[in-house]
């Protein structure tokens, strides 16, 4: 098969490289071996004729990237990736690099170009670079937008030292978490870049996908260009790289995110002279020396020295001298610990001090981890309600938290503000570039003076890392009901108004009600809040992807993927909860239906005393319980629809021949028929809950917290644990292991256990 995949050896770059198309890797699971063998062959013919210094091979991606052909399930079989199995280089001089202790970086990379850098191509400095960080005992590979940078820097003769090498390795995945975006803009003041970190090469393969992503440069690069500073977009070396990954095992999802150089420019002009402070002279040896101060102000070396000067018996050369002569001339910056060792050693060696340095400036440090702070979180007088109450609950109104037109929304902020420099002089330079962060702005926001954004209009502010917009509130005042017709809308929804019987409310947003909700079918993909209480009857539903927060709940069937809050009373409902269901009211209760949480019930008052049995299954997970109950009564439902079957068909059966019309006949023969199909379907269903039974898991950390009162009259099970409770007990938690024999203790013991971690 080796012989119908077509390999290729490009001198210049001194790379081998073969392009495999779906069809060759559907018909064998793993690469011809001689592949890897080939490859090895020509680079050591060409590493023996001296062209090359050392080579590597990459089988192993070479694997990956078959693999991940073969499984492209969506890709035509003539479908080819171009996979590089080995490449070699010769020795770059100037190139070195040390392991990093540094927090993020992988490694320090020091680049001093010789004569024949301009020469170079990136292929093989890139190698080079590679096979530095191996010799330092670095195996991760490098960020491919800062070895670019620096590989031109070298080719215009710029030396680097010490640049903080990050990793362009992938980011481990975190679990739960979204979809990160395809690509994302990344700009560094101060070295003067912007890159681009695609995380999906797929979605850029067509040149519309293309045209939109420089589009985005372009508008980074005007937003950048500002007080004299000009960026220039690598248009031709930004495609050519992203060319070669969408032909290459980067288009599979292989080494991905790499990050790509997108515009560059040069250093900004050194500021202006400084103001000099002029030191006394009259001190003996005065005016003896002078200094030669860097351009940029931050260096300054001594220079007129003469060595005879050791011998003059009118001053002594040495420490307390040379900083006199500092301060004469106004250099106030002060001399480093090395500076004066260094100084010292050379005036006991009398050593010749022309051009030694004596002091520098402190450069001090930009912002860096910039992130959008969200302003209008700040605005405390926006919070309605009591702020001592434990009645509020301030989650609640910071998610239903909105903005007016004109009112700053949000910052750009820093974890580590920025620090102004000091020049030799002593006076305050500017602090250097911030790190920056593009910010896509969405409708109904503006930004001002870089780092503010405000409102335009009213509404709800949508933030993320990355980007900020509004989404407009849709108001509906009064009532919902037959008159009005449903709403169903993509974001949020304020009701000034109840929710009446048989209406539907579907929304994308979070959800407020500023009155009831009745036997209505209410969904919400995020928060819910009812100002007043859910009853639902059999016939209405609520559910939320969220949190839920309400006065109180009857007779009513709830679900909600978050935690559930409650002033008042749960009673005689049937709720699922994916998180902790709290009363927050002194004599709050819970009392009746069937309840279920995954984290924890908190409430004053569990249960009633005389009357309906409250069941409590808490611990579990709320997806897998809400399925199996979904089954259960449709089970149920099944069961007594075939009870009332048999019922009926029985009666037939007891018909004598006289009495039994063709009609009875009929009705006999389809209550047969149907009684085999709902027996059939009952079977399936029984079939499906086992499997959802067998999916649930518990949380072994549930608990169930009573304040006041504890009826016994209750059915409890805890992580798959049932607790029987056989008294009324007051100020109690549930727990689902046995403490001292048994799995009900005081809530003070759990708080005493609780400080105790906390300390």
């Amino acid at each position: 098969m080796s012989d119908q995949i077509k390999m290729a050896y490009n001198a210049a770059a001194f790379r081998v490289k073969c392009e495999i198309t779906r069809a060759a890797t559907l018909a064998s699971e793993l690469p011809p071996a001689d592949l890897i063998a080939r490859a090895r062959t020509k680079l050591e013919a060409v590493k023996t004729a001296g062209e090359v210094a050392f080579y590597y091979i990459y089988e192993t991606r070479l694997n990956d990237a078959w693999k991940a052909l073969r499984e492209a399930e969506g890709e035509p079989e003539d479908r080819r990736v171009s996979v590089t199995v080995g490449a070699g280089a010769p020795l770059l001089a100037g190139i070195k690099a040390e392991k990093s202790t540094v927090d993020k970086a992988i490694a320090s990379l020091t680049v001093e170009p010789p004569k024949d850098a301009p020469q170079w191509r990136y292929e093989i400095f890139k190698l080079m670079v590679v096979k530095r960080l191996r010799e330092a005992g670095v195996k991760e590979p490098p960020n491919n937008a800062q070895l670019f940078s620096t590989f031109m820097r070298a080719q215009r003769g710029e030396k680097t030292v010490g640049l903080l090498l990050a990793s362009g390795a992938a980011p481990a995945p975190v679990p739960g978490a979204p979809a990160p975006k395809p690509f994302s803009i990344v700009a560094n003041k101060q070295r003067g870049e912007i890159g681009v970190v695609i995380r999906n090469v797929k979605e850029l393969r067509n040149k519309a996908q293309r045209d939109a992503l420089l589009l985005l440069i372009n508008q980074a690069v005007k937003q950048l260009s500002v007080d004299g500073v000009e960026y220039k977009i690598l248009k031709k070396d930004f495609l050519a790289a992203l060319a070669g990954a969408s032909d290459g095992p980067e288009s599979l999802g292989l080494d991905l995110p790499i990050a790509l150089l997108a515009a560059v420019t040069s250093a900004p002009a050194a500021p202006a002279g400084p103001k000099v402070v002029l030191g006394p002279s009259n001190f003996p040896g005065a005016g003896k020396i002078s200094f030669d101060v860097s351009k940029d102000r931050m260096e300054a070396v001594i220079t007129g020295f003469d060595r005879a000067f050791y011998d003059d018996q009118t001053f002594q050369v040495g420490l307390e001298w040379v900083q006199n002569e500092l301060k004469r001339v106004g250099l106030r910056g002060e001399m480093a610990d090395d500076l004066v060792k260094g100084l010292i050693e050379a005036v006991h060696g009398k050593e010749d001090l022309n051009g030694r340095l004596v002091v520098r400036g402190t450069v001090g440090t930009g912002g860096r981890q910039p992130f959008i702070h969200q302003s209008y979180k700040d605005a405390a007088g926006r919070v309605q309600g009591n702020l001592e109450s434990d009645n509020i609950d301030i989650r609640e109104a910071q998610q239903r938290a909105t903005v007016k037109a004109g009112q700053l929304v949000a910052q750009i902020r820093f974890k580590q503000m920025p620090v102004p420099g000091r020049s030799v002089y002593g006076e305050e330079m500017p602090a250097p570039a911030d790190d920056d962060l593009i910010v896509r702005i969405g409708e109904g926001v503006e930004q001002r003076n870089k780092v503010n954004f405000y409102a335009t209009f009213d509404g709800i502010p949508l933030i993320d890392a990355e980007s900020i917009a509004l989404s407009k509130i849709l108001v509906h005042n009064g009532d919902v009901n037959l008159r009005t017709g449903n709403i169903r809308f993509d974001g949020p929804v304020e009701i000034k108004g109840s929710i009446d019987s048989g209406a539907v409310v579907e929304v994308s947003g979070d959800l407020l009600v500023h009155g009831t909700i009745r036997a209505a079918q209410v969904r919400s993909a995020g928060n819910i809040t009812v100002k007043s209480g859910v009853v639902t009857g059999e016939k209405g539903r609520v559910q939320a992807r969220g949190d839920v927060y309400c006065d109180f709940v009857e007779n009513s069937n709830l679900v909600c993927g978050g935690s559930f809050t409650v002033s008042k009373a749960v009673i005689n409902s049937q709720v699922i909860c994916g998180g902790t269901i709290k009363i927050t009211s002194k004599d709050g209760t819970v009392a009746g239906g069937i309840i279920s949480a995954r984290d924890c019930i908190n409430t004053a008052n569990l249960g009633f005393k005389r009357g309906a049995l409250t069941k409590l299954n808490v611990g579990v997970d709320w997806k897998v319980e809400q399925a199996m109950q979904i089954r259960t009564a449709r089970i149920e439902k099944l069961k007594a629809r075939a009870d009332l079957d048999r019922q009926a068909l029985r009666e037939l059966v007891q018909k004598s021949k006289a009495q039994t019309t063709p009609r009875h006949q009929a009705m006999k023969e389809e209550l047969q028929e149907r009684l085999q199909h709902v027996r059939i379907v009952i079977e399936k269903a029984e079939k499906h809950l086992a499997a959802a039974t067998a999916q649930l898991s518990f949380n072994t950390n549930a608990k169930i917290v009573v304040r006041e009162t504890l009826a016994a009259n209750i059915a409890v099970t805890i992580s798959g644990q049932v607790v029987t409770v056989l008294n009324d007990v007051a100020a109690v938690a549930i727990l689902p292991k046995r403490r001292r024999g048994s799995f009900i203790v005081s809530i003070d013991e759990l708080e005493d256990e609780d400080d105790k971690k906390a300390g």
